[in-house]
């Protein structure tokens, strides 16, 4: 598997009861760079994690490559060189950004919608591991939900009272299904909290900076709304899976839409022209469609 025996300079993450490798599968024609993932207990998790993997197969679920069921569990996973998504969203990394939230959320739905309508939840999802830290990126940021990879204590150690209510509230998210899920995904995509104080005002400026910190990109207005509107439905009322996808793609052209406004109007040379979208700005209307 390319790991080196498994060498501590081949070690990309050391987690409390696993290990993940960088490696290389070998093949006929070269070899294909991927991850290895050495489970040191919880044997049976392994097997069920193996077991899913074979079953459901989604351009948004992580690909199993092999696996071994001798000694310690090992699994072979395609290879996501941009590791978990947790780690950008932690960092505030200003790499990642509005554009790639929306991209990343899409594809996170899309996977869940996958699973929604393949009937995991009949079998429950409670060990599933659903959460941020279960998305996985690749090296064109798309998303790859890796199940059983890590647990809720894992992402949020409980050594105080915030991380205690995160806890219960992330195992409550388990228990109550994939959508469920999949909107605390959307919060925490959105800066880990709901917009409370916007309520869904066009006319009320929106602060980036608050919402993700060190961006200096702009954002469309429209875009974080409907983002924000359909992840508080996950939470709060029987909502398909389809329909989370089209509201995440909505908001995707509510931004794009609005990059491209401000790309014409940066590259216009009419003064009318910049005259006019700075009124607009200072009416503080953020997208195409409210100009």
């Amino acid at each position: 598997m390319g790991t080196q025996n498994f060498s501590d300079r081949n070690c990309i993450e050391d987690r409390r009861y696993q290990k993940f490798y960088a490696g290389q599968v070998a093949h006929a024609y070269g070899f294909t760079p991927c991850v290895v993932k050495v489970n040191n207990r919880m044997f049976f998790e392994h097997e069920k994690e193996v077991e899913f993997l074979l079953k459901y197969k989604h351009e948004n679920i992580i690909a199993l490559l092999g696996y071994c069921n001798e000694d310690q569990g090992i699994i072979v996973y395609e290879n996501v060189s941009k590791g978990r998504l947790s780690k950008y969203l932690m960092d505030m990394d200003p790499s990642i950004t509005w554009m790639k939230r929306l991209k990343i959320s899409i594809g996170v739905a899309k996977g869940c919608a996958f699973l929604h309508t393949s009937g995991v939840e009949m079998h429950g999802i409670e060990d599933i591991g659903l959460v941020i830290n279960s998305i996985l990126l690749d090296g064109d940021w798309n998303a790859k939900i890796c199940p059983y990879s890590q647990s809720l204590l894992d992402e949020h150690p409980y050594d105080d009272a915030y991380n205690k209510l995160e806890y219960f509230r992330l195992y409550l998210s388990k228990r109550q299904g994939i959508i469920y899920s999949l909107g605390v995904i959307l919060l925490k995509m959105l800066g880990g909290r709901p917009r409370h104080r916007w309520d869904s005002d066009p006319n009320v400026n929106i602060d980036n900076k608050m919402l993700f910190p060190g961006t200096k990109e702009p954002i469309s207005q429209q875009s974080v709304i409907t983002f924000e509107n359909i992840a508080m439905r996950c939470l709060q009322e029987a909502t398909e899976a389809s329909e989370v996808v089209r509201q995440l793609e909505k908001a995707l052209e509510f931004q794009v839409s609005f990059h491209n406004f401000l790309q014409k109007v940066t590259n216009h040379q009419d003064l009318n022209v910049i005259i006019i979208f700075r009124g607009v700005l200072n009416k503080k209307y953020h997208t195409i469609t409210d100009c």
